[in-house]
C-alpha cells in the first residue's frame, strides 16, 4: 500500500484537532516529505502546535522528531527570519526545557532518558542565537 502525506496546509485552518490527525497519521520516515510540503504561512501555527504537543504529549519522543525534522527542512527560512519566528521557537525551547527538567527529576540519577531533549534544547538555543 502506497503512502500519499496528507498536507498541513490542507489541515491548518487553526484547527487543533485536525492538525493533530494530520499529524499522527504521519509515519516517522515520512515526516521529512511532509514537512517539505508546508509552506512558511504555516509555519507559525505549525511551531506553535509542535510546542503544545510537547508540553502534554505521552508522544514526546515523537512530536520531538517532528520539531527537529521541521527546523533541520525548514532552518534557513526560520534563520533568515528570526523576528518572525522568536515567539514559536521559544515556546517550543521552553516547553522542552520543562519536560527535560521532569524527565530528569522523574528519572533520578538515570538522566540517559533526557540525554535527547538537553542535546536537541542546547540546538535550539544555539539556532536562536545566531
Amino acid at each position: 500500500e502506497a503512502f500519499t502525506p496528507p498536507t498541513l496546509g490542507d489541515a491548518a485552518r487553526n484547527e487543533s484537532d485536525l492538525i493533530e490527525s494530520v499529524v499522527e497519521n504521519v509515519p516517522v520516515d515520512m515526516i521529512e516529505l511532509v514537512l517539505r510540503g508546508v509552506g512558511r504561512e504555516h509555519f507559525e501555527r505549525l511551531l506553535f502546535f509542535i510546542a503544545e504537543k510537547i508540553k502534554a504529549s505521552p508522544h514526546l519522543e515523537f512530536y520531538m522528531e517532528w520539531f527537529l525534522t521541521f527546523s533541520k527542512v525548514h532552518g534557513a527560512e526560520l534563520e533568515k527570519n528570526k523576528d518572525v519566528y522568536m515567539r514559536p521557537m521559544r515556546a517550543v525551547g521552553k516547553v522542552i526545557g520543562i519536560r527535560a527538567k521532569d524527565l530528569k527529576e522523574s528519572t533520578g540519577s538515570n538522566g540517559f532518558g533526557v540525554d535527547f531533549l538537553l542535546v536537541s534544547l542546547e540546538a535550539l538555543n544555539k539556532q536562536q542565537v545566531l
